[in-house]
């Protein structure tokens, strides 16, 4: 899978802009601190945190998850690059911050 962040400017209701805008072009994208996602620390009943964890949190509430299928073709790739980067414009250009 592609893992990446998204940068502090985004906030909360930006990033879950950018995570539809995505699907609305058919690329599943996933937010690792979302509190449904299995990743998220907060889920691990096998391992609960001692203590908060507020940098940790801080950076899973802006990592994103992007699934690549091993059947894809080279194009995908490309494809999925420019959902990725069309949909942060997007999103950015809706909150007159490009």
């Amino acid at each position: 899978s592609l893992q990446f962040n998204l940068n502090e400017k985004f906030t909360p209701e930006m990033i879950e802009e950018f995570v539809q805008e995505c699907a609305d072009h058919g690329l599943p994208v996933e937010l690792f601190g979302h509190k449904s996602n299995a990743r998220n620390f907060i889920n691990w009943g096998f391992a609960p945190a001692e203590q908060p964890l507020p940098k940790t949190a801080k950076m899973l509430a802006r990592a994103l998850d992007v699934r690549m299928p091993l059947m894809w073709d080279d194009e995908d790739f490309d494809d999925m690059a420019n959902v990725i980067v069309e949909s942060c414009q997007k999103v950015l250009k809706d909150h007159k911050m490009l």
